[in-house]
């Protein structure tokens, strides 16, 4: 099993560091592997679902600009990949996970206008299928993350800034929506205990949206400094 995780850490570690970790980890001897995506491609969203890494969507460039609606999944407990597709090729989409299913909200497509996804892309890995749902309005760049039944994806950009969640109830299957404090795309989230936090984005904003989903009430606080396209 340790093989088997390490192994998982390393595909999705090099999927997101590309060459920098290659060379480091070669140089340095760590315990590593590599492995590839059927499709190069980036602004492509990533979460996982039970025993699956999911690699979904993104843009690339040969001759033209291409939108792919490719999904790469692999298997860590058989060691193997495997692909699907979105129901809609698009970049900027974001990913999280709720119980069983894995979200693949929002992205654009198109140039000359661009187009702004309301797609959710869901995938049931207990009942090994697909589905669809909407966004209440479609934007790219934004911000997932779960906390405790709920998945929540914020803000991102619709030509101007949103400050649109739309949360998903995983135990009543059901969507509603909340508003941030403050408009932005390109902002970061992640999760602790039953906290969701939506951090920085837009013209560097220093404004952090807090969900508790044990008393579905929202709060603020602010970054120590103003910033945008972070990591969380």
């Amino acid at each position: 099993m340790k093989k088997r995780h390490s192994y998982l850490m390393s595909v999705v570690v090099l999927v997101l560091f590309g060459n920098w970790f290659s060379q480091s980890a070669f140089a340095s001897g760590l315990d590593h592997s590599t492995a590839n995506l059927s499709q190069g491609r980036y602004w492509l969203a990533a979460t996982t679902v039970g025993n699956k890494a999911m690699f979904a969507g993104g843009f690339y460039y040969t001759g033209a600009f291409h939108y792919s609606n490719v999904v790469d999944i692999y298997d860590v407990d058989t060691d193997t990949w495997s692909t699907a597709t979105l129901s809609q090729a698009r970049r900027q989409l974001s990913a999280t996970t709720v119980g069983s299913k894995a979200l693949f909200a929002g992205g654009e497509y198109g140039v000359q206008p661009t187009i702004y996804s309301n797609v959710v892309d869901i995938y049931d890995d207990e009942m090994d299928i697909w589905s669809t749902a909407t966004l209440s309005s479609g934007r790219s760049a934004l911000a997932a993350t779960t906390a405790g039944n709920k998945a929540l994806f914020a803000g991102g950009s619709t030509g101007g800034a949103s400050n649109v969640v739309d949360i998903y109830n995983a135990e009543t299957d059901t969507w509603s929506t909340a508003t941030l404090s403050v408009a932005r795309s390109l902002l970061v989230a992640t999760t602790v205990s039953n906290k969701a936090l939506f951090a920085g984005g837009g013209a560097y904003s220093d404004v952090v949206d807090i969900y508790d989903a044990n008393t579905n009430t929202w709060s603020t606080a602010t970054l120590s400094q103003g910033r945008t396209c972070m990591s969380a």
